[in-house]
């Protein structure tokens, strides 16, 4: 595609979309880019559900992000979300501009997945607690998830530590 033209957000058939801004060009008063790495992971800690995890089912939605940076013995996993059902959801943030993008992104994911599959729920817990918060962001612990939906339904808490443990032991 090229710079001339530019993609719509198109939001209902009646409309003819919007034009949308390529965010390269915005710069801080430094020179350097506005919107780099870090800005597209805080992004998505903000608001993790603009990743279409839904696409994956129901029982991918209402994300919580729990972890930035997580070491995960294989180097940091940008970021970590967990959905209100207990699945677990990685998060390894590229821009089009970095060369590693197509290549490694995928091999990153294979590896930190690999390393995470023989963690327990503890070795997780601990993990997770060892990430240091990030700029306004807020991010949850396990509990605070899990305290939230036992709110709505006792049971839930159980089923969602079941289901994030195996979350952790098949890769799903």
């Amino acid at each position: 595609m090229s710079r001339s033209s530019k993609p719509l957000l198109v939001t209902s058939p009646e409309t003819p979309g919007q034009p949308l801004e390529w965010l390269g060009t915005y710069r801080n008063p430094d020179g350097t880019p506005l919107y780099d790495e870090d800005w597209l992971q805080e992004f998505i800690a903000s608001h993790p559900n603009v990743l279409p995890t839904s696409e994956f089912g129901a029982s991918y939605t209402h994300l919580y992000p729990i972890a930035r940076e997580l070491e995960t013995g294989k180097g940091p996993l940008d970021l970590l979300l967990v959905s209100r059902s207990g699945h677990l959801v990685l998060v390894e943030t590229k821009l089009y501009r970095n060369p590693e993008q197509r290549r490694t992104v995928v091999a990153q994911i294979l590896d930190y997945f690999t390393a995470i599959q023989s963690w327990s729920l503890e070795d997780l817990t601990e993990k997770i607690k060892k990430c240091s918060p990030r700029k306004g962001v807020k991010f949850n612990s396990l509990e605070d998830v899990a305290a939230e939906i036992r709110e709505g339904e006792p049971e839930a808490e159980s089923r969602f530590y079941e289901t994030v443990a195996a979350s952790l032991h098949n890769g799903r």
